[in-house]
């Protein structure tokens, strides 16, 4: 019942779809582990025994296990917390042991900015596609990487942010209305270098 719940639940989301779906196979795989199929068979110490669980299970697509994040290991608790919320709205269960585990997210560690030595190479990368494009296609997937590299750097935006519909913007004004990570909308000062 899961996938088909989630399918239906995001179904106007593919990426939320796609991470929750990730996460459910991980999940899935914990909870097979421990012998518990069904959300009646779900407890707290079993939500509070994921963390390690997980913790030394690591990232499979890493070559050296890599370690994972706290605050990845809460979001995956977050999906099996929505799932047994259904649970209990389909009254298979009569409260959700996921909820508050007292768990602590970690302040993720700050991202350095660009140097112009990086800027350049991304941007002669950028152009050397451009250039090598000989299918329409290809022609139009160098033009978007150049104007989504420039708006993220010029804004200081997500990749995903770039996308802008032209009503969203306002030259008088100089700003510009983004579509932000949980389908938010924020307005911000336009970067007057982007107006060309």
């Amino acid at each position: 019942w899961v996938v088909p719940f989630l399918d239906v639940r995001h179904a106007n989301a593919p990426r939320t779809l796609q991470r929750n779906l990730s996460n459910w196979a991980t999940l899935s795989e914990f909870l097979t582990s421990i012998n518990a199929p069904s959300p009646m068979m779900v407890t707290r110490t079993h939500c509070l025994a994921y963390v390690p669980w997980r913790q030394k299970r690591g990232h499979l697509n890493s070559p050296a296990r890599r370690k994972i994040s706290v605050n990845t290991i809460i979001l995956e608790l977050k999906t099996l917390s929505k799932l047994l919320h259904e649970a209990m709205a389909r009254g298979w269960i009569t409260s959700n042991p996921c909820v508050r585990l007292g768990l602590k997210r970690v302040a993720p560690r700050e991202k350095a900015e660009f140097t112009d030595e990086q800027i350049a190479a991304v941007r002669a990368e950028i152009q050397r596609r451009r250039q090598a494009a000989k299918t329409r296609a290809k022609k139009k997937l160098a033009e978007f990487y150049h104007l989504s590299f420039e708006i993220a750097l010029h804004q200081c935006c997500r990749r995903c942010e770039t996308n802008i519909d032209m009503d969203r913007v306002d030259f008088e004004n100089l700003e510009v209305q983004l579509h932000a990570k949980g389908d938010k909308y924020y307005i911000a000062s336009l970067n007057p270098a982007l107006v060309p």
